[in-house]
């Protein structure tokens, strides 16, 4: 390798492993702070969680899940009495998971209530838009992708905290659904011939075979009659 290409690799090859390493260590270093606000969570310590938490909460951190991130501190805006900073992190859990609800035995009813608020509000917008999505893959014709969206949006206007609202998107979302699932269906096999429809086949052969053999033997009988009035 000649020397100059040789001083052009080797500082590209040593920053690309740098650059590597600290991405390694900021994702192991997220998921500490993770379960230190986790466990400062556990114990009460509502504020010194929420300081943790706000750090990974900035654009720029290393946050290895932003949801789980927006949980805790929900959670720990709501068990400070921090309501209406809470509703934006609540709406932020819910747009990541709008299936999610905290357990029983994960926070108190008043957490619950809030996350269900929260949810009654947010959901119909939310099967709106992932309709929308749906809809844009079948147009695209990537029909097994969008009969999987068209049943989340189903799934999502049949929750309780929907009660009952967007009956009409439900029934545009079940009929794309069918339209998706017998497009991407695969083609059948052709039908294999049956004893009924071999039949005519092999009636026809016979036939052939018979009337060949049937001219053959006339052909011998006109000339075993043929070949003695021949003869001188």
């Amino acid at each position: 390798m000649a020397e100059p290409t040789r001083r052009l690799i080797i500082p590209l090859l040593l920053a690309t492993s740098l650059a590597f390493v600290e991405c390694a260590f900021a994702q192991t270093a997220g998921r500490d702070m993770l379960g230190a606000a986790r466990d400062l969570y556990a114990s009460a310590r509502y504020d010194e969680a929420l300081l943790v938490l706000n750090d990974l909460h900035a654009p720029d951190a290393p946050a290895p899940d932003r949801k789980s991130v927006e949980q805790y501190r929900a959670l720990c805006l709501l068990a400070l009495g921090r309501g209406s900073e809470a509703e934006s992190a609540i709406a932020a859990v819910i747009t990541a998971d709008p299936t999610y609800l905290p357990k029983e035995d994960e926070a108190s009813p008043r957490v619950r209530n809030a996350f269900s608020d929260g949810r009654k509000r947010l959901l119909p917008q939310i099967a709106t838009e992932r309709y929308a999505d749906a809809k844009a893959l079948f147009d695209k014709k990537m029909f097994a992708q969008s009969a999987q969206q068209f049943r989340n949006v189903i799934k999502l206007i049949d929750d309780p905290d929907m009660g009952g609202r967007e009956a009409d998107l439900r029934q545009l979302a079940a009929g794309f659904l069918d339209l998706a699932v017998a497009a991407s269906a695969p083609p059948p096999e052709p039908a294999k011939p049956t004893a009924s429809a071999a039949a005519p086949v092999a009636a026809k052969t016979a036939i052939t075979t018979a009337t060949a053999n049937m001219r053959n033997i006339l052909l011998l009988l006109v000339g075993s009659f043929v070949a003695p009035v021949c003869r001188p």
